[in-house]
């Protein structure tokens, strides 16, 4: 509500989804946010999937695998 009344008229999300570990639970939860907001403002929203990348803490993890 805040930000509709200091002059926002809309919000953009952005979201990574295949991270190790990540759950329903977690994709449920962007779900609940973005029905949330999208209550008070428009919302845009990008999902990005993880990719781990050569160099990183995750260069040998796998993406995950369960399918959303």
């Amino acid at each position: 509500k805040r930000a509709r009344v200091i002059g926002f008229n809309r919000l953009k999300l952005y979201f990574m989804i295949g991270i190790p570990g990540e759950g329903q639970a977690d994709i449920d939860a962007i779900i609940w946010l973005c029905k949330e907001l999208a209550e008070y403002l428009p919302i845009v929203v990008s999902i990005g999937v993880f990719v781990p990348k050569q160099g990183t803490v995750w260069q040998d993890q796998s993406i995950a695998s369960q399918e959303y």
